[in-house]
């Protein structure tokens, strides 16, 4: 799977975040609530523009984020990604929010399934 190609769950659209998407990402990380999970502090409108650029362009980075979107009404609901990948140690740390209206319908729990496996022999 290519990191930039955009992907689906049953409810979920994930795509790069672009432009465009810097008042969501505004929205989502200057919030105080949402805030609270993090170790970094709300952030102001620049550093929304920032977030959306350190994570543009994935292919060869120890970390990516995806942003979440609603597949039925295009919402944006947040962002899912990994921080540190060490593919020597096979291990990878995962990272995610989710707009407090969604809290606690399951997204991440879905979006964290792994792909389906298939056989060939």
């Amino acid at each position: 799977m290519n990191l930039s190609e955009p992907f689906t769950t049953s409810r979920l659209y994930f795509r790069l975040l672009n432009q465009l998407d810097t008042d969501a990402v505004y929205k989502q990380f200057s919030d105080p609530d949402m805030c609270r999970y993090f170790s970094e502090p709300p952030c102001d409108y620049n550093e929304a523009v920032e977030i959306i650029e350190h994570y543009a362009q994935p292919e060869g980075k120890g970390h990516h984020r995806y942003g979440m979107f609603d597949r039925e009404t295009g919402s944006f609901i947040g962002t899912c990604g990994y921080h540190y990948w060490d593919a020597e140690r096979k291990q990878v740390e995962i990272g995610y929010d989710i707009w407090k209206d969604y809290w606690g319908q399951g997204y991440m729990s879905e979006a964290l399934l792994p792909p389906p496996l298939s056989f060939s022999r």
